[in-house]
């Protein structure tokens, strides 16, 4: 996931301030792991009550830096050399833009381009989530017959798997709300514009 995030220059938008923490945190001790100096701007804006854990960097800020921008809240504190920024705001950076979204209580997703990321977060470290159980079966299903009314995915998966039909269901618009299915005139298909990384 981080790989993917740093393929480009990227703006992560967010309005959940914890996740953003802990993925600028993740990332610059992964960059530093890598050998490369981590500067991170608006280091005086974290609350680091969110975050009681050591952190595995240092930090250098020089012309050589990686410099992830925390919480910009305009165009203006973004500087021309730069890997990352979060914000609160659609910024108008002209790069990519990926955005989190909260699932649950503590699963996430993240778009990466044309990849859709789900993770959590254990002990100040993003864990990512493998799609698997009934959610798996959903997605075998329709590899292999590519669309399906919901009903018929209902009644295959009841008599296949111990589920009842109402989670079954419930798994199926759990899909289509992190667009990984997409359910059309009645069919449900995988959702080809946007596929799971697992």
């Amino acid at each position: 996931m981080f790989e993917d995030l740093l393929q480009t220059k990227r703006l992560i938008k967010s309005y959940y301030y914890y996740p953003k923490l802990v993925l600028v945190i993740n990332i610059a001790e992964y960059l530093y792991s890598k050998g490369r100096d981590v500067c991170i701007f608006n280091f005086d804006k974290i609350k680091w009550e969110y975050y009681p854990y050591n952190l595995n960097f240092h930090m250098k800020c020089n012309e050589r830096s990686e410099n992830i921008i925390f919480e910009a809240e305009d165009e203006s504190e973004i500087p021309n050399n730069f890997s990352l920024v979060t914000s609160i705001k659609k910024l108008n950076l002209g790069i990519p833009l990926s955005e989190i979204q909260k699932l649950d209580q503590n699963l996430f997703k993240i778009n990466i381009d044309d990849k859709i990321y789900l993770f959590r977060i254990i002990e100040g470290k993003i864990v990512e989530e493998k799609i698997k159980g009934l959610s798996e079966e959903i997605i075998n299903i329709l590899r292999e017959y590519n669309e399906l009314s919901l009903k018929e995915i209902v009644d295959i998966l009841y008599h296949k798997t111990n589920s009842s039909r109402d989670n079954i269901r419930k798994e199926i618009y759990f899909l289509k709300d992190i667009g990984v299915i997409e359910i059309k005139n009645g069919k449900v298909l995988l959702n080809n514009n946007s596929w799971l990384k697992r």
